[in-house]
């Protein structure tokens, strides 16, 4: 036993406990999962002695109601959906055997049961083979065994990739096994080489690439990831291109022998769906004996947190250690039954908590009807002065980059195609309650990549910004190569600023919304509102009585309660927008005359005007279900 502890030490190799197998596997094939077609495949990349295979093998012959002497069906059900990848050669040998004995007696057909278990089990280097899009297999060490997987999974690879990726990937610093990293390195996978990662990183990166677009990864980890700098290349890849549906939060139960630190399970879908939920449970107070009681049934209890406010900063910071306080202090109350679905908000107990008394009843929150994204990333807007003395030339202070005077605008004398490149921008003077300025406060130069691929034909306003050069070429996107220098940072879509949108300003001593019909660039310190992509079936209030309701008194005192404090000014972000409780119902009349108000509003409005205004918003909430 000692020595297989030292084995499993040196290799990072702790085997699960079928418990968390077993729950794990009921997660990401629930009850009713899709139909066993021939193509869908599973894959465990790190099987160890099969700790995922077997209870992978159980699930899917009980829901196909395969009986336990049916071993032709059994083999048929190991041959078409469940594969295991290990380097090390006892742990193949184990989870062959136990395949086999699973199958069961099957005399006539011997050769064939060990032909599908050595093909759907080879022992090998999961990370160091080719993925389905390389064409060369690496193969650093002769006498080491690498996946090709192309050649291994032939019927995989047809078919684009596996369905599922599931397991616990080993646990391993770099600088207990540099020479394994230094080969790792040297293959495909060697581009997301961090300094201090652990192993199992690569295990993720592996399980991205052989997964179809759309489908499941779910793995139990070490929970450093979501903080260390160690992790930000495996954070970002996460937060770019895949879906977070469920992390559980584990602590520092003992769950694995010998093994200390936090741990948690999460569950991603290869897919990006940033208008979407993740589902957090939080088990990390518990014992073990909790843990396994806990889930060994329906867990409910559960935080829903969008997708947006799980990631923060340049580093792409997770914040599952975060979670509680992100919750407590954002969310609004969402009544209903424990996992009832309200136009499209599926509640908790923790959606449940109480909005300090804005809101008796609500239909949904705003982030499910509309879409919410913050203005342009002009980056820089105006010279400051930190940006003048770089330059050399304080008088240099306040003069538009990309943001123009139209005093600037004609020094610069333009040719007609330069002026096509110019865009009505506003700033936050002109956004007020209830409506935008008619007339532009300055003009933008949208310079994009498709917009101003090269500078051939911009020679004005490349001059222009050739003296900004040392300044904008400092920007992370020039630096990486994602925009030229002479590009906006982020320059948005441009039918945010011409379909019909609410404006809000992030930074107020007041909440203030104004509805725009006419073309209006904005900054990144406001938030354009605009109808969803992807309209949904329930009835929402129109932009305009939506404009109203968000100016109302009772919003305001909802945005005080649930919006963060800066001194004498409130700080309304995108993800408080979103989470905002709408109206219960359409009500045909209370939205016209709603919207009656908006497009009548008095540049100075009397006691009337806001008394008719907060009446009206009061009597849509009232209306019961």
């Amino acid at each position: 036993m000692a020595t297989d502890d030292y084995h499993r030490r040196r290799i990072g190799s702790y085997y699960t406990p079928d418990w968390i197998a077993r729950w794990m596997v009921s997660r990401v094939l629930p009850d009713g999962f899709a139909d066993l077609r021939a193509s869908f495949t599973i894959l465990d990349p790190a099987c160890g002695d099969g700790a995922f295979v077997l209870p992978l093998l159980d699930r899917i012959a009980s829901e196909r109601r395969v009986a336990d002497d049916d071993a032709f069906s059994r083999l048929m059900i190991v041959r078409d959906h469940v594969y295991g990848v290990d380097s090390d050669a006892e742990a193949i040998h184990h989870v062959r055997r136990r395949v086999s004995e699973w199958i069961g007696d099957l005399s006539e057909a011997t050769s064939e049961i060990e032909r599908v278990v050595s093909c759907n089990f080879p022992c090998g280097d999961a990370l160091l083979g080719n993925d389905w899009s390389n064409q060369e297999c690496f193969q650093p060490v002769e006498d080491l065994d690498v996946i090709d997987w192309k050649q291994q999974f032939p019927t995989v690879a047809a078919a684009g990739g596996f369905d599922v990726v599931i397991g616990n990937p080993p646990y391993r610093r770099e600088r207990d096994s540099k020479a394994d990293f230094d080969r790792i390195a040297q293959s495909p996978l060697g581009r997301w080489r961090e300094p201090r990662m652990d192993l199992w990183h690569y295990f993720l990166h592996r399980g991205l690439d052989l997964l179809k677009p759309g489908t499941r990864l779910q793995y139990i980890v070490n929970s450093y990831w979501t903080r260390a700098t160690s992790a930000r290349c495996l954070r970002q890849r996460v937060a770019e291109e895949t879906t977070l549906e469920e992390v559980v939060m584990l602590g520092a139960a003992p769950l694995f022998r010998g093994v200390s630190g936090q741990h948690m399970i999460f569950r991603l879908c290869k897919h990006l769906a940033s208008d979407s939920r993740c589902h957090v449970h939080d088990l990390s107070s518990l014992n073990l004996d909790q843990i396994k009681g806990r889930l060994s049934q329906e867990m409910t209890e559960r935080y829903t947190i969008p997708q947006a406010d799980l990631w923060k900063g340049d580093q792409r910071l997770l914040q599952i250690d975060q979670i509680r306080t992100t919750v407590s202090g954002s969310l609004p109350a969402a009544h209903g039954k424990e996992g009832q679905t309200l136009a499209g908000h599926t509640t908790s107990k923790s959606d449940q908590l109480p909005s300090k008394g804005a809101f008796p009843l609500c239909h949904g929150l705003l982030g499910d009807f509309y879409d919410v994204r913050q203005g342009i990333a002009e980056n820089p807007p105006f010279v400051t002065r930190k940006a003048a003395i770089e330059l050399g030339d304080t008088s240099m202070v306040g003069r538009g980059v990309f943001v123009l005077t139209d005093g600037e605008v004609k020094s610069l004398r333009l040719n007609p195609k330069e002026r096509a490149l110019l865009r009505p921008y506003y700033a936050l003077s002109a956004v007020e309650r209830f409506r935008v300025a008619s007339l532009p406060t300055h003009q933008l130069l949208y310079l994009t990549r498709k917009t101003a691929p090269t500078l051939d034909a911009i020679p004005h306003l490349a001059r222009h910004l050739e003296q900004f050069r040392p300044i904008l070429d400092r920007r992370r996107e020039v630096q990486s190569g994602q925009i030229a220098w002479w590009h906006l940072h982020w320059p948005r879509e441009e039918r945010l600023f011409t379909s019909p949108r609410i404006l809000s300003l992030q930074m107020g001593e007041t909440p203030r919304f104004a509805y725009a019909e006419h073309p209006t660039y904005v900054g990144f310190s406001m938030h354009v509102i605009t109808a969803s992509a992807e309209p949904k079936e329930q009835a929402s209030p129109s932009l305009p009585a939506l404009t109203a309701i968000l100016n109302s008194s009772r919003a305001h005192q909802w945005f005080e309660s649930h919006a963060k404090h800066r001194g004498a000014h409130l700080d309304i972000s995108g993800t408080v927008l979103k989470q905002f409780p709408l109206p219960m119902r359409c009500q045909p009349d209370l939205e016209r005359a709603l919207t009656q108000l908006t497009q009548s509003w008095p540049k100075v409005p009397d006691s009337g005007f806001e008394s008719q205004l907060d009446q009206i918003v009061d009597s849509w909430y009232s209306v019961a279900e």
